[in-house]
C-alpha cells in the first residue's frame, strides 16, 4: 500500500512536515506492508521522531531532497533531525537525499557531538554515499546483525565498532557484516575500539569485512583494544571486552603509514579466531606490514605477517 505524501498536502519546495507525520501515521497503522512515497523535487522537513511499533513492514523511499532547517532555533533543542524508532521491518529506499545543510549551521554549533548507532538489530546500509566530520558508520553496543554494502565513505573517519568497555552494563556486539565499500583519504578505515582500565566486560564477535578498496589511508585495518583518547585511562589494565570472529577479506588499499594492519588486542582477554586473507596493502609502492598484539591471526592467501 503506497502512502505519498503528495496526498497528503505536501509540495516541492514547500515544508513537508506535518504531511510525512500523517502519512506515517496511517502507514503504521496499516495492516498490510506499507510505503511511504517522497517523490522527486525539493522538500522541507522539520524535527520528525518517526515511532513505532507498526502493524507491518513499512518503507519509507526517498527520491526526492530533504532539507534541514538552516535555523538550528527550529530544531528546538533536539538533538536528532530525524529520528525512527521502536520499528520491526523496517526499510530506508529511494535514491534520494537527506541535506542537513551542515554548512549552514556549523557557525551556530561547536559540531562535539557525534551520533552513533546504539542497541540495533537487523539494520541494512545499502548503495549509500555518507559524508561527516566524523565516523561514517559507529555501531556501540548492542548493535546485531548489521549489514553495510556498497557504501562509500567520505568522511575524517570510515567504519567504527565502539568504543566499548567504557561503561559497566553494554551488551554484546555480533553479527556486522561490510562488503563492497569504498573509502578515500581518511585516518581510519574498518576499526574496533575498547578502553582499557574500564569495566565493560561484553563480548565483540562475528564481524565480517570483504572487497573493501581503501585509497590513502592512515590506519585501513585497526583493532586498538588500547584506546584512550587524551591518555586519561589507566593502561595498565587490560581491557576487559573480549573480541572473536573476525575476518578481514579481499582489501585492498594504499596506506599512508607502514604499518596497514593494527591488530593490538587486550593481554587480559587476547582475541580468538581472527583471519586475515587476500589483504593487498601498500605503502609507498612496497608491501605494508602488520602490527600485532594478543592475537594470533590466521593468514590465507596474500596478507602482511604479523609483526609483534
Amino acid at each position: 500500500m503506497i502512502f505519498d505524501i503528495i496526498k497528503y498536502g505536501a509540495s516541492p519546495n514547500r515544508d513537508m512536515t506535518q504531511a510525512l507525520k500523517n502519512a506515517w501515521k496511517d502507514a503504521c497503522a496499516s495492516t498490510n506492508a506499507a510505503k511511504i512515497l517522497i517523490a522527486t523535487g525539493t522538500y522541507k522537513l522539520g524535527q520528525v521522531d518517526l515511532r513505532g511499533p507498526c502493524k507491518a513492514p513499512i518503507e519509507v523511499q526517498v527520491d526526492g531532497i530533504i532539507l534541514a532547517p538552516a535555523d538550528l532555533d527550529k530544531h528546538d533543542g533536539n538533538t536528532q533531525w530525524v529520528k525512527f524508532g521502536y520499528i520491526n521491518f523496517f526499510t530506508l529506499s529511494g535514491g534520494g537525499t537527506f541535506d542537513g545543510q551542515g554548512q549552514s549551521t556549523w557557525k551556530q554549533n561547536d559540531c562535539g557531538r557525534n551520533k552513533i548507532c546504539k542497541k540495533l538489530s537487523m539494520i541494512n546500509i545499502i548503495d549509500s554515499f555518507i559524508s561527516t566530520s566524523g565516523d561514517c558508520i559507529s555501531l556501540g553496543d548492542g548493535s546485531r546483525k548489521i549489514n553495510v554494502l556498497r557504501v562509500t565513505c567520505g568522511s575524517r573517519h570510515r567504519i567504527s565498532v565502539g568504543s566499548l568497555g567504557k561503561f559497566t552494563y553494554e551488551e554484546p556486539v555480533e553479527g556486522f557484516t561490510v562488503k563492497n565499500c569504498t573509502f578515500r583519504n581518511t585516518d581510519n578505515g574498518v576499526r574496533l575500539k575498547t578502553w582499557p582500565g574500564a569495566p565493560g566486560t561484553t563480548t565483540v564477535s562475528d564481524l565480517h569485512y570483504e572487497d573493501i578498496i581503501m585509497v590513502n589511508m592512515s590506519n585501513p585495518i585497526l583493532i586498538e583494544q588500547e584506546y584512550c583518547p587524551y591518555n586519561q585511562c589507566p593502561k595498565e589494565t587490560p581491557s576487559k571486552i573480549k573480541i572473536s570472529k573476525v575476518t578481514f577479506e579481499n582489501i585492498k588499499a594504499t596506506s599512508a603509514t607502514p604499518d596497514g594492519v593494527k591488530l593490538i588486542c587486550s593481554s587480559g582477554v587476547p582475541c580468538e579466531d581472527a583471519k586475515l586473507s587476500g589483504i593487498d596493502l601498500t605503502f609507498n609502492g612496497a608491501p605494508t606490514t602488520a602490527k600485532c598484539a594478543h592475537v594470533k591471526p590466521v593468514i590465507i592467501g596474500k596478507a602482511p605477517s604479523c609483526v609483534v
